[in-house]
């Protein structure tokens, strides 16, 4: 499974201050952020821009830890790689969340 590919971009509408999520040079809409009230909670301004920023920069993260992921099992001249001195949790941990995010 692959995410629709090219930059993804947070775009604020005029309706209700809500904020659609674009990418691609074509334009592909991909998810608008939309906060209900509920009787304990008004979600604010801040809250829906910080959600779509954290949608709209969601495929970088990934190849940021991917590129991560990888970095760490590659092993030097010697055959050492930077994963032995992480914990078998956190290896873990990083490779549960790429697999999520992709799909898996």
């Amino acid at each position: 499974m692959e995410h629709t590919q090219g930059k993804w971009e947070s775009v604020k509408t005029h309706k209700r201050d809500e904020y659609d999520i674009w990418a691609g040079d074509e334009g592909v809409f991909i998810a608008t952020t939309r906060s209900v009230p509920t009787a304990v909670h008004e979600p604010g301004e801040y809250s829906k821009q910080a959600n779509a920023n954290l949608i709209s920069n969601a495929p970088e993260m990934l190849f940021c830890l991917q590129e991560l992921q990888f970095n760490l099992l590659s092993e030097d001249a010697s055959g050492n790689s930077l994963a032995k001195e992480m914990s078998t949790h956190q290896m873990k941990r990083l490779a549960e969340t790429i697999a999520k995010a992709e799909g898996k």
